[in-house]
């Protein structure tokens, strides 16, 4: 079972899932409503040959397209009722059960794959209490300071190329790289940089170019040093 969390720590999704989204004979509970899954060939005439089937209680479905391993596809097919054993569509995405007001949401959480930094999606229609809370932007800790990373990589190249004169070399690398290379310590005064101090605090870190990039330098790890924004600063001031 793939269950809420009630505590989850600080960055944490507040629910569980795994993979690519929920198999036959998984079961979803998201704030106290419960969903089980069942993929299988649909009768003649129906929408499509095969399809996975949400359940939630006795008579609440929803039917979507299924993917070769038999997880949820981008196909919706929608809410349906189940009378009799036979699968309705239902008027209304709202439905009761055990006296609970639930509605079908969709999950949709992204991860990397813990080999490579490809990123895949678990998919998954799930039944939530109408007052559940809405859960927005589901990306796993670890994409999200990827995609950090890569954000903090384009925008350090993006800023120092247009600084630079047009044959310089401009090199694509994280700050953070440079910071932890240079052990957190300002490589102009020599004192420590605190990483928790962020910009624009004149104590904060800040990429320095032991050749600035207006005499000819290069935008390169092997040309630039961490050191305090105050101290970088000071440093182009006297140079001009």
């Amino acid at each position: 079972m793939f269950r809420t969390l009630a505590n989850p720590a600080p960055g944490q999704l507040p629910i569980e899932w795994e993979g690519y989204g929920p198999i036959t004979g998984d079961l979803v509970e998201r704030y106290g409503a419960v969903t089980g899954y069942v993929a299988r060939d649909m009768p003649e005439g129906f929408v499509v040959q095969r399809a996975i089937i949400a359940l939630c209680g006795p008579t609440a479905a929803f039917v979507a397209g299924v993917t070769s391993d038999d997880t949820f596809s981008n196909l919706v097919i929608g809410p349906h009722d189940i009378i009799d054993g036979v699968l309705y569509r239902a008027e209304s995405n709202l439905f009761m059960v055990d006296g609970l007001a639930c509605e079908w949401r969709k999950e949709r959480v992204t991860d990397l794959h813990p080999e490579n930094d490809e990123h895949f999606s678990w998919d998954c229609w799930a039944a939530y209490p109408v007052d559940a809370p809405q859960l927005t932007a589901l990306h796993s800790p670890r994409y999200r300071a990827e995609m950090d990373r890569r954000r903090r990589v384009s925008n350090n190249a993006t800023r120092h190329e247009r600084r630079a004169r047009s044959e310089a070399t401009i090199e694509k690398f994280d700050p953070l790289e440079i910071y932890i290379r240079d052990e957190w310590m300002c490589q102009i005064c020599g004192s420590e940089v605190d990483p928790e101090t962020r910009y624009p605090d004149p104590m904060s870190a800040s990429i320095d170019h032991t050749v600035p990039l207006s005499k000819g330098g290069d935008h390169t790890r092997q040309n630039t040093r961490l050191a305090h924004l105050r101290c970088n600063i000071a440093k182009r001031a006297e140079l001009e």
